[in-house]
């Protein structure tokens, strides 16, 4: 396998054309890496960002069914609750 970085003696034999090719080279090695880096990190989140959605779209589903199945109380429970619960907070 090639040397992707020259050595000291690479680098002591070089001309300066030579050397500032190989740094334009690693600049972009590194560049790339780092776009990686950035990339998978996006994807990453983006992936935490849809099982969080899809976790409370299936919570809020469940509560859509539970609230079919209950039947509504009458408008007098539902104003003595409210009550009940404003005198609590005073």
């Amino acid at each position: 396998m090639p040397a992707l970085i020259p050595t000291p003696d690479d680098l002591a034999r070089m001309t300066p054309a030579q050397k500032a090719k190989v740094r334009r080279a690693i600049a972009r090695i590194a560049l790339e890496l780092d776009q990686a880096a950035a990339d998978i990190c996006n994807a990453a989140h983006a992936q935490r960002q849809a099982e969080r959605k899809a976790w409370g779209e299936a919570i809020r589903a469940q509560a859509r069914h539970l609230h079919t199945l209950t039947t509504p109380e009458p408008d007098h429970v539902t104003a003595a609750r409210r009550r009940t619960l404003l005198d609590a907070t005073k």
